[in-house]
């Protein structure tokens, strides 16, 4: 990334770290949620709000041939998590993927 971006990334990140800890959530949902923030940012070299719904795409299709469908879970829950209480806004990127429920 770019330094302007990676800075722009880091307070995100940072921003992203804090609404986790306000919002009470397990340390290990925490872990998960964060690095589903750092995965998909590695895997374009940006910030995940300027990543196409196309690229979305692609990623989760290679996080269902790479990972279980419990960490596609925590993915879509941690970048979903991500734009709706850092950002503040919605993501439609969460019609992605939709794994089957668990009984």
């Amino acid at each position: 990334m770019r330094s302007e971006d990676q800075n722009r990334f880091d307070r995100q990140y940072q921003k992203h770290l804090t609404a986790l800890k306000l919002h009470d959530l397990a340390d290990s949902t925490c872990d998960a949620y964060a690095r589903a923030v750092r995965r998909v940012a590695a895997a374009f070299d940006r910030c995940p709000d300027e990543i196409s719904d196309e690229q979305y795409h692609q990623h989760f299709l290679s996080l269902i041939d790479l990972h279980s469908w419990s960490t596609v879970r925590l993915d879509l829950a941690g970048l979903t998590f991500f734009f709706r209480h850092t950002l503040q806004q919605p993501w439609q990127g969460a019609k992605i993927v939709r794994p089957k429920a668990v009984c």
